[in-house]
């Protein structure tokens, strides 16, 4: 995934890496936030339309290494943390 900020400059990078993540349709596709730093709603936005595709294909969604404040605080704000499987153990 990106080693940049999410943010409105970066965003078409973040949708363009999870679409084609999509095109192979894996059974789990994993957003990894390890060198992410930052996370606005358009990024956000992303990634629930990734959730959403990927569920439609029956497979699982998570977002993982999301340790960056600004991150955990957009997370627990919009209350999306546990929709993007955050709190849950991988498989």
């Amino acid at each position: 995934m990106s080693r940049a900020r999410h943010d409105l400059t970066a965003i078409s990078f973040l949708q363009g890496a999870l679409d084609d993540a999509l095109i192979s349709r894996p059974r789990r596709l994993e957003a990894d936030f390890a060198h992410v730093t930052f996370c606005d709603c358009s990024g956000l936005n992303a990634l629930l339309k990734a959730r959403t595709a990927v569920l439609q294909a029956d497979a699982a969604f998570a977002l993982v290494h999301a340790d960056a404040p600004a991150v955990i605080r957009l997370l627990g704000i919009t209350g999306t943390g546990p929709l993007l499987g955050l709190g849950r153990a991988t498989a």
